[in-house]
């Protein structure tokens, strides 16, 4: 008989892809998936926004979306499991570092436009760029405690250095917030000028939980 190599036609894998009827078993047939996207899909941020806050959020944001994909890829009918609707992220911090956010917030919007919902919920204190990764949420999930503070201002920054390399990052800094104050404005019911006035005025800015609904920062009380 001949041991050569066996070759497969496009109806064998078509049949060895598709799901053959029979109940399956969780562990062993769905793997580890069904147990780990429950862990996957609850995040928080508390605290600073560093780049390892960044680095944990942004993996935990495309490891629910793959994890989605390779449940999906299955083919395992509906009524054995039960895939999250949305992920969940918790917030509560004083800001930090512009670059984390954005990056942060890319990830968000990079996840959303594949047909993710991620729900955002501020408690505690949001403030500075945490505005931003609430109001980034999917509208319509976007939540805030009650008795949470809420704080706006400018983007800051420690300068040191030449004068040439001081004017450099001023005019860093002023692009920075251009594109915060545009992303902003996308995200809430502010209008950039709106905002540019707030900023204008040079201080912490600081907004009970009922302004920043009313200001399309985030939509519900909780």
């Amino acid at each position: 008989p001949d041991c050569g190599e066996v070759h497969t036609t496009d109806e064998d894998e078509k049949e060895n892809n598709s799901y053959d009827g029979s109940e399956p078993e969780d562990d062993e047939e769905m793997g580890e998936g069904l147990k780990n996207i429950e862990d996957l899909r609850f995040l928080s941020l508390y605290g600073e926004i560093t780049e390892q806050q960044a680095q944990r959020i942004t993996h935990g944001l495309v490891a629910f979306k793959e994890q989605k994909k390779i449940l999906f890829k299955k083919k395992i009918p509906q009524e054995y499991f039960e895939f999250p609707e949305k992920l969940e992220l918790m917030i509560s911090s004083p800001g930090g570092a512009a670059t984390e956010m954005f990056g942060i917030y890319d990830t968000m919007k990079m996840v959303q436009k594949e047909g993710m919902e991620i729900k955002t919920i501020g408690v505690g204190k949001i403030m500075s760029a945490a505005v931003l990764l609430l109001a980034a949420g999917t509208k319509g999930e976007r939540f805030i405690g009650q008795n949470c503070r809420v704080m706006i201002h400018q983007v800051m920054g420690g300068i040191q250095g030449s004068h040439h390399e001081i004017a450099l990052e001023y005019k860093e800094m002023a692009k920075t917030q251009k594109r915060y104050i545009s992303c902003l404005a996308k995200e809430t019911n502010m209008t950039v000028d709106y905002i540019k006035k707030l900023l204008d005025q040079r201080r912490d800015i600081y907004l009970t939980a009922r302004e920043a609904v009313k200001l399309g920062i985030c939509d519900r009380l909780i």
